[in-house]
């Protein structure tokens, strides 16, 4: 199924790996590995994953060895990422 990304998840992944490269610039090919990973999770396996209890219609991936959680809900011809959240911050 093919991934749509909202212009905050554009942003937060802009965001997140600006900030990867410029502070752990030795760890962002292990970062963007686990990152594809997680999307080739979603697009394969998208009703594996958990829903979030306060909005039954979005579900939530972590990315291994990260504290990043991607939300995204499933769409009739497309699945839509809505925002990727770092754990330590408040939404």
């Amino acid at each position: 199924m093919h991934i749509r990304y909202t212009s905050q998840a554009r942003k937060d992944l802009t965001e997140l790996l600006g900030y990867a490269t410029r502070e752990y610039p030795e760890s962002l090919p292990i970062l963007l590995v686990q990152l594809r990973r997680t999307e080739r999770q979603i697009r394969e396996y998208p009703e594996s994953l958990p829903l979030v209890t306060e909005r039954p219609t979005v579900r939530i991936a972590k990315v291994s060895r990260y504290p990043y959680r991607i939300f995204f809900r499933i769409q009739q011809h497309a699945i839509e990422v809505l925002f990727v959240h770092h754990t330590a911050r408040k939404q």
